[in-house]
């Protein structure tokens, strides 16, 4: 996971302390297990990679497993991403570096009408069992509340929302969108 830092248009990294931390997380494909202090909820950092990572292939079953691969997927659609800009790339449950929960905030361009906003795709998001054991069953709650209060200016999305991400994004006034057919017309000069 990451933490906030800003990505220029041609989707560079934003600091070399940035990258630096990205490059460390390649070499670091293994579950972190460090007991430190209490849990807090903080923005994704960089280096955060390889543990969420670890948690993600435990929580969810179609999380690709390679590593390497995973973490050059996510460099890409969470860094490297140009409309993130300065915004969160997401946030974490955290016990000093194990990662015990997770909700990705992936930025993308929309058009509502004539209007142009971004919005923000909740994604990867998951708690161990060791989190809801901590803090109950409501601790998903805490990280939708910070995507739907700190991404306030963006329109907050779930692309693959299932029962339990629905019934979370539902408090926060999320309701389905009726699934339609979309057609599209290919110009005859194609």
């Amino acid at each position: 996971s990451g933490g906030p830092s800003s990505v220029s248009g041609n989707a560079s990294f934003g600091s070399s302390r940035m990258a630096q931390d990205l490059h460390n997380a390649d070499r670091m494909c293994v579950e972190t297990s460090v007991s430190a202090s209490s849990v807090g909820i903080r923005p994704v950092a960089p280096g955060d990679g390889p543990a969420l990572h670890a948690l993600l292939t435990a929580a969810i079953p179609d999380v690709l497993p390679d590593c390497a691969r995973w973490l050059n997927r996510w460099k890409w659609q969470y860094w490297q991403n140009p409309y993130r800009e300065d915004r969160p790339a997401g946030w974490v449950f955290a016990d000093g570096e194990q990662i015990l929960g997770h909700l990705g905030a992936v930025y993308v361009p929309l058009r509502v009408g004539d209007q142009c906003v971004t919005g923000v795709i909740g994604a990867d998001y998951a708690v161990s069992e060791e989190m809801a054991a901590r803090a109950g069953v409501f601790a998903a709650l805490e990280l939708a509340q910070k995507l739907f209060t700190e991404c306030g200016t963006c329109m907050v999305l779930a692309t693959t929302a299932n029962e339990k991400t629905g019934a979370v994004f539902g408090r926060f006034g999320g309701r389905p969108v009726e699934w339609t057919r979309e057609f599209w017309r290919a110009p005859a000069t194609l």
